[in-house]
């Protein structure tokens, strides 16, 4: 599995067989920032509908699979939060993937039972959603690998400095299950391809 991030909360997740685009376009009005490539999976945490006719497409709730990638969406609307987003749990190569993108509050028990221990979890940091609350969910989920979709340099930095790693951002991400860790938790910066 290869992991790429793009711009802002956009990035790509692959496999052999499969392609998932999160996040392809970011307003309801713009293009894709990345190329749609026949029979891509696409995936909307922002809810944003948009049409792809090159491959398959999800922005709501519920189960699907597609080329063997198994996603599971929970929509969730958060009180503090004018809008809503999608928690996602993608499951390929035999690994668990979390998606958390959008957040800008503490989840709820149910959105946590949801995502469950992932192998990777996947999440944005904000300034509403900062390191801190990026913690808590961490101890919360007990992933394996984290890949923070960071806004600032310090938000990574104090998020490395929990979890002792120190480590330079890289174009992307690659990963097997037998090489996942055990027993620690990792953080595994990207470093945004289109700026």
């Amino acid at each position: 599995m290869q992991i790429q991030w793009h711009n802002n909360t956009t990035l790509t997740i692959k496999g052999k067989d499969y392609r998932v685009v999160v996040n392809p376009i970011i307003e309801e009005s713009s293009k894709s920032i990345i190329p749609i490539k026949e029979n891509d999976l696409t995936i909307s945490t922002n809810k944003i509908i948009y049409d792809n006719t090159k491959g398959y497409n999800i922005s709501g709730a519920g189960e699907y699979s597609y080329q063997g990638v198994t996603v599971r969406v929970r929509s969730v609307r958060q009180d503090s939060a004018e809008s809503t987003f999608n928690l996602v749990s993608l499951s390929a190569e035999g690994m668990l993937v979390g998606l958390v993108i959008g957040i800008k509050a503490e989840l709820q028990a149910a959105d946590l039972e949801f995502l469950g221990s992932p192998d990777i979890l996947i999440m944005s940091m904000s300034s509403s959603f900062g390191s801190e609350k990026s913690i808590q969910l961490i101890n919360a989920v007990e992933p394996r690998i984290v890949v923070p979709i960071y806004e600032t340099e310090s938000q990574l930095q104090a998020l490395s400095s929990e979890y002792g790693v120190k480590q330079e951002p890289q174009a992307e991400f690659g990963i097997k299950k037998a090489d996942l860790p055990f027993d620690t938790v990792e953080i595994k910066a990207l470093e945004p391809q289109i700026k």
